[in-house]
């Protein structure tokens, strides 16, 4: 949804946001702030006491096999709904998430530029990517924070990217 800072839209969202945190208990919430667009949104949540983690879908990859975030955190919802993720009954998402297509670049996993898919798509993969905006940080539920600060074991040997 594309807005400028401070509008009625920047507040709706932020709103809504806010609103499903509190209903939903999560403990993270993410936005795509690629460009700036969600700028306006992020400034109300911030302002009102809460914290939003931005992604860029350009950025770097943190691990080093994927082109950019939006490939590496498109291939992290691609394995967790081969491992049996639960998707929402939202018939625009599959379609969305059936539509792209992937190569390799110098040796890293490269997804379809977002314009062709908007090409052969008709519209933007808005779903797809919302959903995919979830796997910007690796899995770690409070609850599994909390007993490794409670004197757990630290394993800093180990390494995701082998």
């Amino acid at each position: 949804m594309r807005h400028k800072r401070n509008s009625a839209a920047s507040v709706d969202i932020a709103t809504a946001i806010m609103r499903s945190k509190h209903a939903w208990g999560s403990e993270q919430e993410f936005i795509d702030s690629t460009g700036g667009w969600a700028a306006g949104a992020r400034d109300v949540i911030v302002d009102s006491g809460g914290s939003i983690y931005e992604v860029q879908f350009a950025a770097p990859a943190m691990d080093p096999r994927y082109e950019n975030r939006r490939a590496e955190m498109w291939f992290g919802m691609a394995k967790w709904v081969q491992n049996g993720g639960a998707l929402p009954p939202v018939a625009e998402l599959v379609g969305e998430l059936t539509t792209p297509t992937y190569t390799f670049r110098k040796g890293k996993f490269v997804l379809e530029e977002k314009d062709q898919i908007k090409a052969r798509l008709g519209r933007s993969p808005n779903y797809a990517d919302a959903l995919a905006t979830t796997f910007a940080l690796p899995e770690m539920p409070a609850r599994d924070v909390a007993a490794f600060s409670q004197g757990g074991h630290y394993n800093t040997d180990w390494n995701p990217y082998p």
